[in-house]
């Protein structure tokens, strides 16, 4: 693989690939680190992975996904506010998005449900906190309700393996800010801990929440680099290629979308959404492959390529980038 800084001519081309390539992992020498994101290891069977610490957080939109096969990949479940709604919801007996005979509401309840509850209805509330939810509510408005359950989840992994009821004597306003940050300027946390985030319900509804929820993506890479974020939407798997070398890793592309001769690639997009002017991108495995590719928004944006990669490809950017992938399962 060669590298921008190694590129003899540096020379913007993209190059047509065939549809089907194997693409080797970066090497693993000290002198070329690289990201390893695995965006679909909650499709598999089983886990491969026993590294990071899985959550599924729901947001407040209508669930259109199998929710119950990403919920048993998760250990922990958390609702920001409304998204308590949407799971009850799920439920109901004409719901067509499930696909699993037989299921209970009772068997499925959150751990916490976090927010300003301005959304969540008082009988969804009152019936998670009789099956044993953790109901945190926090009014301030300074943080919304996804950074409120962000707090949240990183305080869980911090504090519950010594005190389950960590959350009960903090306060109403801002109390889960006021602790992470606390937490965070000590020696007491743990800094190792890697999360892997499911993110339910952040992309589509309103446009502002949708634009917030991408603004998330790009803080939380630089608040927690620990935390990886996957926004999972019905057509799509959303998150970030951070600046530098990234592989993004598969067993094959029928575990993501569906080979029915019409379009035996998936779709893809490479998309610079930060403050950034502009963005360098090398890529290898794509369809479209590029070679010190500028990009940037009101130029050229790498939308609708697609993914020639069997088990991977390889995305060296100049900064942190938003990749969406298109998912049909």
């Amino acid at each position: 693989m060669g590298k921008m800084s190694e590129d003899s001519e540096l020379i913007e081309q993209v190059i047509e690939q065939p549809d089907s390539l194997i693409i080797s992992p970066p090497s693993d020498s000290p002198s070329s680190s690289y990201n390893h994101i695995q965006p679909f290891v909650y499709l598999e069977s089983t886990a491969t992975t026993q590294t990071n610490h899985n959550v599924l957080l729901i947001l407040n939109q209508k669930i259109t996904i199998d929710l119950i096969s990403l919920w048993k990949k998760c250990e922990i479940i958390v609702c920001a506010d409304g998204g308590a709604n949407s799971l009850y919801e799920y439920f109901n007996d004409n719901n067509h998005y499930h696909h699993h005979e037989n299921l209970q509401r009772s068997d499925y309840i959150p751990d916490y449900i976090v927010g300003d509850f301005d959304s969540i209805s008082p009988d969804v509330k009152s019936y998670y906190q009789s099956h044993g939810s953790k109901i945190i509510r926090q009014s301030s408005q300074y943080y919304n309700d996804f950074t409120k359950s962000i707090h949240c989840i990183q305080l869980h992994y911090q504090l519950n393996h010594t005190n389950e009821n960590w959350f009960e004597s903090i306060d109403e306003v801002d109390g889960l800010a006021k602790l992470w940050n606390g937490l965070n300027n000590s020696s007491d946390v743990v800094v190792d801990i890697d999360i892997t985030i499911y993110v339910l319900n952040a992309i589509g509804g309103r446009f502002d929440q949708t634009v917030q929820s991408i603004n998330q993506l790009y803080i939380m890479n630089e608040d927690y680099p620990k935390v990886t974020v996957f926004f999972i939407t019905t057509n799509d798997i959303i998150f970030l290629l951070k600046k530098g070398v990234n592989y993004i890793s598969y067993k094959n592309r029928l575990m993501f979308h569906k080979d029915n001769g019409s379009s035996p690639t998936p779709t893809c997009g490479l998309l610079p959404l930060s403050n950034k002017t502009s963005i360098i991108l090398n890529s290898y495995g794509l369809k479209y492959d590029m070679r010190n590719w500028k990009t940037e928004m009101l130029g050229q944006v790498s939308s609708s390529n697609r993914i020639s990669g069997e088990t991977g490809f390889i995305v060296e950017c100049s900064d942190d980038i938003v990749m969406n992938i298109e998912i049909d399962v």
